[in-house]
């Protein structure tokens, strides 16, 4: 991973007097034109057409110390088991929800929906409710106390179900019932279009 994370950094500041492509990753399917070129015994391009976002070498005593904190072995381990995937996910899915990608918004707006997300994430949807409603001298009405407890109830619900063992034993079914039909589909298919076969 830490050769991964270099070889971003050497790849954009390779030009074609100095190739510093040693830590791009090798073979015909490299994403670096550098190596696929290599590994087919070709000419490579010229890095001014192909590396998009090149960075001048001079740049590099400034952006060198952010990718070794980037990939330093203390940060690195910590991503090992890759736990904090699916919550950041779920975090990101909540801020989105609120303040969409596609629509540009003011840093207020921006601000707003982060700060609400991150606590309705954190002590859900009734709590959240209550102290916006606090901080803003509002009454809350017994419709809106309602329907943030019935969100709360529904997330916890569909949470707990998905961590529960029957729900992953019946997706693994339903894996194992796909790949089957596949491989059914797949020896049919290959009967029905082999050359001269019939």
């Amino acid at each position: 991973m830490k050769t991964a994370s270099y070889a971003t950094l050497f790849h954009s500041i390779s030009t074609d007097k100095k190739p510093q492509h040693k830590k791009c990753p090798s073979g015909e399917d490299s994403w670096s034109f550098y190596q696929s070129a290599v590994a087919r015994r070709k000419k490579a391009g010229a890095h001014k057409d192909w590396v998009k976002t090149p960075i001048n070498e001079k740049h590099l005593c400034k952006i060198l110390p952010i990718y070794l904190r980037l990939a330093s072995t203390d940060l690195l381990s910590r991503c090992v088991r890759g736990l904090t995937q699916n919550s950041n996910e779920a975090l990101h899915s909540m801020i989105w929800n609120k303040c969409s990608k596609e629509n540009s918004a003011s840093r207020n707006r921006v601000l707003i929906a982060v700060s609400n997300a991150i606590s309705e994430y954190n002590v859900g949807t009734l709590k959240t409710l209550e102290t916006f409603q606090g901080i803003n001298c509002l009454p809350t009405s017994s419709a809106s106390k309602h329907l943030a407890n019935f969100t709360d109830y529904r997330r916890t619900y569909f949470r707990n179900k998905i961590k529960s063992m029957k729900y992953k034993v019946s997706q693994q079914k339903i894996k194992l019932a796909k790949l089957c039909r596949l491989k059914t589909e797949k020896k049919l298919d290959d009967i029905t279009y082999k050359a001269g076969y019939f």
